[in-house]
């Protein structure tokens, strides 16, 4: 049975992303099968493991001219049709499903969601800008907060790590993460880095996450810190150490370094880290995979 694992952290610009794809590649290469569930509308994780170019183009502005002609055509008024054609020309994937077709159609076989990469032995689900509906979605319908989980649990038997790349705010699909994470051995990963925002989304994941544990459903998985985009400076040597401290075996020995270009690059080239281990930034990433992987 899978080993599911959530990176969540109720915070932007922290390297929720950059931590999924690199632990995602990481264990695959280790030889073990892994789904990623793409969880964030800005699908910045799909952009990367498909190899997807999201720069605008001609052809695209002639496309959506093409839709706005149309929806004018029909008789729709101006802001409409400029909306409908908008809304129609973001929609276009190169995949006919994605993660908010398996949360919002309990019908659908999440293995018709599944896309197999570049990367052997690591599959993905997409995402797409739909998704950013479908919490609204969720909340009108009974029991909203399991529908990640069922769907997992029809694919739990095919891999070994089931990772979850979140959005950085609290909603109802950040409530169907953490119950997807219900049995022993399950994992939470909060990468923060040292900044006041990031203590902020520490205090304010941990508050999410207790409060559904004492409120709604007592769950069995662990949780972890993980420090990210560490500067080498006194502030945040400081904090790194008492945070180790204070929070223990709650916290990964590994820390993250900062290192701005190495990462941008990869992301420009819509590469992970550890496809080119050359910089400290990526040995860190490996060392992290290598904790993570001597807890299963």
């Amino acid at each position: 049975m899978a080993k599911v694992i959530s990176i969540l952290m109720n915070k932007g610009g922290v390297s929720k992303t950059e931590t999924s794809l690199n632990l995602a590649y990481g264990l695959s290469v280790k030889g073990k099968k892994v789904l990623l569930i793409d969880m964030d509308p800005s699908s910045n994780a799909t952009s990367v493991i498909l190899g997807l170019d999201n720069n605008l183009s001609e052809q695209g502005a002639s496309q959506y001219k093409e839709l706005f002609d149309k929806y004018i055509s029909e008789g729709q008024p101006r802001i409409l049709a400029c909306y409908e054609a908008m809304h129609e020309y973001l929609k276009q994937t190169p995949y006919k499903y994605d993660i908010h077709d398996v949360l919002e159609d309990q019908k659908l076989d999440i293995h018709e969601a599944i896309q197999k990469t570049r990367f052997e032995n690591l599959d993905l689900i997409p995402s797409s800008v739909a998704l950013s509906t479908t919490d609204i979605k969720l909340k009108g319908s009974i029991n909203p907060y399991n529908r990640l989980r069922r769907a997992i649990q029809k694919v739990e038997d095919e891999y070994d790590f089931i990772l979850l790349d979140n959005q950085p705010f609290e909603n109802s699909l950040s409530f169907n993460s953490i119950t997807a994470c219900y049995k022993e051995g399950d994992l939470i990963i909060a990468p923060t880095k040292i900044s006041l925002g990031g203590i902020q989304g520490i205090d304010s994941t941990l508050h999410t996450i207790l409060q559904w544990m004492q409120e709604v459903e007592s769950l069995r998985y662990d949780f972890k810190l993980l420090i990210t985009m560490k500067n080498r400076n006194g502030i945040d040597n400081k904090w790194t150490d008492i945070l180790h401290e204070t929070f223990g075996e709650y916290m990964f020995d590994t820390v993250i370094r900062y290192q701005g270009k190495p990462v941008a690059d990869a992301s420009m080239n819509r590469k992970i880290l550890l496809e080119t281990p050359k910089f400290g930034v990526a040995e860190d990433y490996q060392n992290f995979v290598d904790e993570v992987f001597s807890l299963s």
